[in-house]
């Protein structure tokens, strides 16, 4: 495996020096090393022409989280001889819609595809293929049918090209995003260029200042809204948590007032059953287990009680001799 002063060298080479877009990987050579191959397989080396290259990555850089691209590729297009003037306009057109697409792939269709040189691209052919691709970025799902007719115009070839282009700036922009940290300031080329560059175009500047603000304007509500789902998050999480206290506490009453049930009614059942003994001890003999002189005369007494109404009842004594003596003695 090379070293970082290795893949540094190769880059500042190629370059003339060594971007700070590379700055967040020197740390990690693997890291770099993957970083610097895909720059090179689908931007250095890629045969699409520096002009269509420089267009699309600042138009599309509008869409980045970070002022970073947007300036550095203005700069380029700008070293690449166009006009100030032209360079804002390209960055304030509107995005084409599925009408403009239909016109820009018929001026390709007219063109016959042995003819399409990436390389060498005619005006009209660089702005129809700068839009197209525009429009595959920005709309995936509605975009196919886009891809499918560059696919037959460019030949399988130049339109792998286009797209491995296209995939690259997306994965710039998640890069960059990622390393917050990379900074057009570091690059003393661009900073030169970016003020001849406000001279020819004192409009650019706003440009610049208002896609800043905008940036930040998007940043903070970005920042407001992860906060909000924080806190909402904290929130459900706290509800969460004193929902399983309150299912624990009606479990635990739940428990306690089934024992307390069970406790009640065995002391019920306690109560009934000494009451039971009780009025069987009132009303028998403790030796015999016969009814005893206090049941008779409960007996004789609701007896009585129905006599009033009418019924009749007698009462048979049956005396036995000498029987103190023995109940006396035994019992």
């Amino acid at each position: 495996m090379r070293t970082s002063a290795e893949i540094k060298a190769e880059i500042a080479k190629k370059f003339g020096f060594v971007p700070s877009f590379f700055e967040p990987a020197e740390q990690n050579i693997q890291a770099l090393e993957n970083l610097w191959q895909q720059t090179l397989c689908a931007y250095v080396n890629n045969p699409l022409s520096p002009m269509l290259k420089e267009k699309l990555f600042a138009y599309l850089s509008r869409y980045c989280a970070l002022p970073y691209c947007i300036i550095c590729h203005s700069c380029h297009l700008r070293t690449l001889g166009v006009e100030a003037q032209q360079i804002l306009n390209l960055l304030e057109s509107p995005p084409p819609t599925a009408t403009d697409i239909d016109a820009y792939l018929y001026i390709l269709a007219c063109s016959p595809s042995q003819l399409i040189n990436l390389s060498d691209l005619s005006e009209a052919l660089e702005k129809s293929l700068l839009y197209c691709s525009i429009f595959i970025f920005l709309e995936p799902e509605q975009g196919k049918d886009c891809r499918s007719h560059l696919r037959r115009l460019l030949g399988l070839v130049n339109y792998q090209y286009l797209i491995t282009f296209i995939s690259y700036i997306k994965m710039c922009h998640l890069w960059i995003e990622a390393h917050p940290e990379v900074s057009y300031k570091t690059d003393k080329r661009v900073i030169k260029q970016l003020s001849k560059l406000l001279e020819s175009e004192p409009s650019l500047a706003d440009f610049f200042d208002n896609y800043i603000e905008k940036i930040r304007h998007q940043q903070q509500l970005q920042t407001e809204h992860s906060a909000q789902v924080a806190q909402r998050q904290q929130n459900q999480e706290a509800l969460r948590k004193a929902y399983e206290q309150l299912e624990i506490r009606v479990e635990e009453r739940t428990a306690e007032l089934l024992k307390s049930n069970m406790l009640l009614k065995q002391e019920i059942f306690e109560r009934q059953q000494a009451q039971a003994r009780l009025v069987n001890i009132a009303f028998h003999d403790a030796l015999t287990g016969l009814p005893n002189r206090m049941q008779f005369m409960e007996r004789l007494k609701q007896t009585v009680e129905r006599a009033k109404s009418g019924n009749l009842f007698a009462v048979l004594f049956l005396d036995l001799d000498r029987f103190k003596v023995v109940n006396d003695s035994l019992g």
